[in-house]
């Protein structure tokens, strides 16, 4: 494997491990806690990355310094909304099943 073909092995991890940091945490993680989710011990490494997968449009940040706080993942947003709807549609079916059941229940007392 080139070292190209690892750097952008590196780079997938790296933006997978800040999407789901975000998805856990609701904010983006340090340089540091990066390292330490892919298994780096240069921050510089990592910093790097992080600006190649700025020039490609993958993350953004309002900082013209890169403050890791300040990371944006902008297809995320998508992602989200249509987590988002996917999961509104499964509480809608749960909540139509939970008002079936407590009718079904009321009839049982009736009868």
């Amino acid at each position: 494997m080139s070292s190209a073909e690892k750097g952008e092995l590196m780079r997938e991890r790296i933006f997978k491990a800040i999407n789901d940091y975000i998805n856990e945490h609701q904010y983006p993680p340090t340089i540091r806690e990066i390292c330490k989710m892919v298994g780096l011990k240069s921050s510089a490494t990592v910093h790097r990355h992080i600006e190649i997968l700025k020039e490609q449009g993958l993350i953004e940040t309002d900082e013209e310094k890169l403050h890791m706080r300040a990371l944006r993942v902008p297809k995320r947003i998508e992602e989200f909304d249509a987590l988002f709807l996917a999961k509104c549609k499964e509480v809608n079916k749960l909540r139509a099943q939970v008002e079936r059941l407590q009718k079904q229940l009321e009839n049982a007392k009736v009868q």
